[in-house]
C-alpha cells in the first residue's frame, strides 16, 4: 500500500521564484505508521473513494503553502494529476501577484506551442485569447509535462472549483499538444468526473 508524500520545489522564472509543493507516494513501510489510520467500509464505491482522496490531496496543499480552504467566492483554483507517483499542483494565475509574474512567460511560451485551430476559429493573437492557459487545469497539466518529458495518454485530474466552459472549451487543443488522448477531471467536489477529448 502507498500513501501520499509531500516535497519541497521551486517554480522559478526571470522574474521571480514561487515554492511549489509537489505530492509523490510511498510505501506505507517507509512511513512512520503511527502518522496514519487506515479505515475501510464495506461497499465503499472506489470512484468515490478516488475523487475524495484527489480533493483531499488539494486541499493538503493548500495548507502547506499557506492559501485559504477553497471557497466558491475566493477567485482562487488549485488543480493536480500524478503521474509516476508524483503529483502536480497548478493554480490559476491570479492566485497571487508573484503567480501571475512567474507564471507569464510560461503561458506565453505554451500560447505559441499549441495549434488552436480547431477547436477555435482563429488562431489568438495573445494570453487574453487563450484564457484557459491562465486557468489551474492547463497549468498543472504544463508542469508535469516539462518536468516528465511526457504524459501518459488517459490523465485524471482533480480540481476544487468546477471546470469552467472556456477550459472545456480551448483544453482539447492543449491534450493533443501534451500527447494526452482523454483528460478525466473530477471538480467542483463532483464524484462523477467529466470527459475532455484531445483534439483529432
Amino acid at each position: 500500500m502507498k500513501v501520499p508524500v509531500l516535497y519541497r520545489e521551486q517554480l522559478s522564472t526571470g522574474y521571480s521564484s514561487l515554492p511549489i509543493v509537489g505530492m509523490g507516494t510511498k510505501p506505507l513501510g517507509e512511513i512512520r505508521p503511527q502518522m496514519f489510520s487506515v479505515k475501510s467500509k464495506e461497499g465503499r464505491e472506489m470512484g468515490n473513494r478516488k475523487s475524495i482522496n484527489g480533493y483531499e490531496g488539494i486541499g493538503k496543499f493548500r495548507e502547506k503553502v499557506g492559501l485559504k480552504p477553497y471557497s466558491i467566492d475566493s477567485g482562487d483554483t488549485v488543480a493536480s494529476i500524478t503521474v509516476n507517483n508524483k503529483t502536480y499542483f497548478g493554480v490559476n494565475s491570479t492566485i497571487t501577484k508573484e503567480s501571475q509574474k512567474a507564471s507569464k512567460a510560461l503561458r506565453q511560451r505554451w500560447l505559441r506551442e499549441i495549434e488552436w485551430v480547431p477547436p477555435k476559429r482563429t488562431a489568438p493573437k495573445h494570453l487574453g485569447h487563450a484564457q484557459s492557459l491562465a486557468h489551474a487545469e492547463a497549468h498543472s497539466l504544463i508542469r508535469a509535462f516539462e518536468r516528465q518529458g511526457s504524459l501518459p495518454k488517459t490523465v485524471t485530474m482533480y480540481v476544487d472549483r468546477k471546470t469552467c466552459n472556456i477550459c472545456r472549451g480551448e483544453l482539447p487543443a492543449l491534450l493533443k499538444r501534451l500527447g494526452i488522448d482523454e483528460l478525466e477531471v473530477f471538480s467542483g467536489g463532483t464524484t462523477k468526473p467529466i470527459i475532455i477529448k484531445a483534439t483529432k
